[in-house]
Parts: C-alpha cells; structure tokens; sequence
C-alpha cells in the first residue's frame, strides 16, 4: 500500500478474464525453495479484494518481494514461488491490464498524489 503521504499505485480490475488469469495463477502457485534474506528487498504488502456485485467476497495479502512475485514472505521466511508455466505472475498480469492506475492510500481508498 505504499507511502501514505504519497500514496501506491493500484488498479480496479473488472475484466473477468483478466479476473480469471488472476485466480488460476493464484491457483497455480507453489511455495518453493528458501532464500537467503540477504538476497531479497523489503517491500510492503500487496493487497488483493475480490468482490462480486459490489459484495466483498475476500482479501488476499501477500509479503511479495515489491513488483518480483517470484518471491514472497511465508512463515518467518522467503521462498521461491512457482507458477504453472503457461501463466503470467500475479505482478505481469497487474502490469500488463488495461484497468486505470489510481492512487490509494494506506486503507485503499483514492487520493491525489502530492505534487513536488
């Protein structure tokens, strides 16, 4: 959630096959081999709410390491996560929507990014 003087990117994704690729990749993920501490950068968490008709249906949190799903915080430790091959990660996917970039603060809500 980023910054909340200055906020985080987001998107509101409403395409339900750009849903759907999310959900199989999530789907698809396995905790893999540990990584060395040393190796990674701290990021803050990543934040994913599915709602149906309005309705919130869940929220999802990961400790990914920043824009690199490949590696998320699991259990007091990094791990490698895996994918099924033939699928985007979950970061590939956000980038590569066509939903608009909004800035939020850290409870999700929009806000105008300061000027410098």
């Amino acid at each position: 959630m980023g910054n909340p003087a200055y906020g985080a990117d987001s998107k509101i994704i409403t395409d339900t096959k750009e849903i759907r690729l999310f959900v199989d990749t999530f789907n698809s993920a396995l905790i893999g081999n540990k990584i060395d501490s040393k190796d990674i950068g701290v990021a803050s968490a990543s934040y994913y709410y599915f709602y149906f008709n309005d309705e919130l249906l869940a929220v999802f949190t990961f400790n990914f390491n920043g824009n690199d799903t490949n590696i998320i915080w699991h259990n007091n430790n990094y791990y490698c996560v895996n994918y099924d091959e033939n699928l985007k990660t979950p970061f590939e996917l956000y980038r590569n929507s066509n939903a608009e970039v909004i800035i939020v603060d850290e409870r999700g809500n929009k806000m105008e990014r300061p000027q410098e």
